[in-house]
């Protein structure tokens, strides 16, 4: 070994261009140097085989770490690229997924919209559900549940042309009065409808209810609650709207629950605005109080003076005859209700006295909503409505096309389906031919699997399996790209109509008898279905590229 070192060492010094002088006198010093180690091994006890040996090994250690290294770098590139590629998968589809899924909530619950509101146009409906994006970036309301307020308005009769205005001015009492949106829809949308109001004479009433809660001891919904159910009876009566919320307010600010309040007020001006029709017994127990015919004539001048009048009248009584009457005229289950009116008249009168004049409660509502809207909470919930109205809009564009893909597909679908239930036989045979393609692929990549584990194996323990190795790596690529083969005919004729997916069936069973046989119908099936296909992501790249 060291000769054959020393003559490469002279053949390399000859073509760096040294003299054949200078070339001998250099390979004599590396000749002593030589002599020189192996004497010195010799002293040490080492003999030159042995140092031969260990430098062997030493070099086939280096081989082993140099490439299980190599192992570990390729392991963890796979794994970092996996990793980021997951990452972006998952970022991607979960971006996608935050935009479309507002947008499709919005399309729900605005279909119910739709349903109870007769829209004259296309475009009208389009400004609409621009302005119930734009009222949630004001209002601390989502687009949903604004939605909903504008269904219970259409559904109760509300104007189409009302009803942007109806949806902010239910948005903002829901959120002054602390009402459930829905409730608060249904609600107003029942008194506007009883009573005839305009949306400025809506407002004029959300008004006296705010400046009767801020100042009595009763809560806005509730008198909104107790309006609802005495709404119809207080305007045969000939109570105002303002005066019927000031009955409201009296009962509930007495602690009557809203539902006793309403049963209350409804059988005491029920029985009083039917006085002439009533029993003998009511009529004679009510001509203690006053007249019928100077109360019906004050009634019919000034419903609120006519009923004030009637209660200070009836509180003149002692108390065992003001029981009696009332129990003669009400009945014994709604005596204590008006009798504790008849001593709280008042708290009745305060009531009236607030709402007498618009001057006194103009522009209520709005400052309560002001004053609410103003804290940290409503803020946030309007920047979430901003990002919110932002994702429906983006994901709106994209929904028409998403529909048009999914239909699309849906069409390809039902065409498979209608045509092998009209070719059972061959519907047979296409579906065997697609299972062995699988099968095949799946056994082809599995043994070529076995393969790679002899493979690996073969490259960790080294130099004495590198046969093993060499025909591992030739096998598995070979059965692996027979098992990809297969898997893409087999994929080729569920999705795409390639000819030579066709043809390979074909050249294997029955099936490719039968593939044969019906080329035309099969060609001309697959091409159709690709074509709704295609048709369809076009549809999807062309919006994305108008966002984009």
């Amino acid at each position: 070994n060291t000769v054959v070192n020393l003559e490469r060492l002279r053949q390399e010094y000859l073509r760096l261009g040294k003299t054949t002088e200078e070339i001998d006198r250099k390979l004599e010093i590396y000749r002593q140097k030589i002599k020189g180690v192996k004497l010195e091994a010799v002293k040490a006890g080492i003999s030159i085989r042995d140092l031969r040996q260990d430098t062997q090994k030493l070099s086939k250690t280096l081989d082993e770490v140099r490439r299980k290294t190599k192992l570990g770098e390729i392991s963890g590139r796979i794994v970092t690229q996996g990793s980021k590629f997951g990452a972006i998968t998952t970022t991607a589809i979960m971006t996608i997924g935050a935009t479309i899924k507002p947008a499709i909530e919005f399309e729900s619950a605005f279909a119910d919209v739709k349903k109870v509101v007769d829209f004259v146009s296309k475009e009208q409906e389009k400004q609409f559900r621009k302005t119930i994006l734009k009222i949630s970036t004001k209002i601390p309301l989502t687009a949903i549940e604004l939605s909903q307020i504008a269904a219970q308005g259409g559904q109760l009769g509300i104007d189409v042309k009302d009803l942007p205005e109806f949806t902010e001015l239910v948005a903002k009492m829901a959120t002054a009065f602390d009402m459930v949106p829905e409730q608060a829809g249904e609600a107003f949308a029942k008194l506007s409808n009883v009573y005839g109001l305009s949306m400025k004479e809506a407002e004029e009433l959300a008004d006296a209810i705010n400046a009767l809660g801020n100042n009595t001891a009763a809560k806005e919904r509730d008198i909104i609650n107790v309006l609802g159910r005495i709404g119809g009876i207080a305007k045969q009566f000939g109570l105002t709207k303002e005066s019927a919320a000031a009955l409201a307010d009296t009962f509930i600010a007495l602690g009557k629950p809203p539902e006793v309040a309403g049963t209350a007020v409804n059988a005491f001006l029920g029985k009083l605005n039917t006085v002439e029709i009533q029993s003998t017994q009511f009529k004679q127990a009510f001509q203690k109080i006053i007249s019928i015919e100077n109360f019906k004539k004050l009634q019919r001048q000034n419903p609120e003076r006519a009923l004030l009048s009637f209660l200070h009248r009836l509180k003149q009584f002692d108390k065992e005859t003001q029981k009696n009457v009332i129990a003669q005229m009400f009945g014994a289950e709604y005596a204590d209700d008006i009798a504790l009116l008849i001593e709280s008249i008042d708290q009745y009168a305060k009531a009236l006295d607030i709402v007498s004049e618009k001057t006194k409660y103009q522009g209520a509502l709005q400052k309560e909503f002001e004053t609410r809207s103003k804290t940290t909470e409503n803020n946030l919930k309007l920047l979430t409505n901003r990002i919110e109205r932002l994702s429906i809009s983006i994901g709106s564009v994209l929904l028409p096309p998403l529909n048009k893909v999914i239909g699309a597909i849906g069409s390809g679908i039902e065409k498979i389906t209608a045509f092998i239930e009209t070719h059972e036989t061959l519907g047979k045979a296409i579906s065997f031919g697609t299972v062995g393609f699988f099968g095949l692929a799946t056994a082809a990549i599995g043994a070529s699997l076995v393969f790679n584990i002899a493979k690996i194996s073969a490259f960790v323990l080294g130099g004495g399996l590198f046969k093993i190795w060499r025909l591992a790596t030739l096998a598995s690529k070979g059965l692996y790209i027979a098992g990809r083969g297969a898997l893409f005919f087999g994929r080729a004729l569920m999705l795409n109509p390639i000819g030579i997916a066709i043809a390979a069936i074909a050249g294997l069973s029955f099936a490719g008898y039968m593939l044969v046989k019906h080329w035309d119908k099969v060609k001309a099936f697959f091409g159709n279905f690709w074509d709704y296909i295609k048709k369809g992501f076009s549809i999807l790249g062309n919006a994305l590229k108008v966002i984009i």
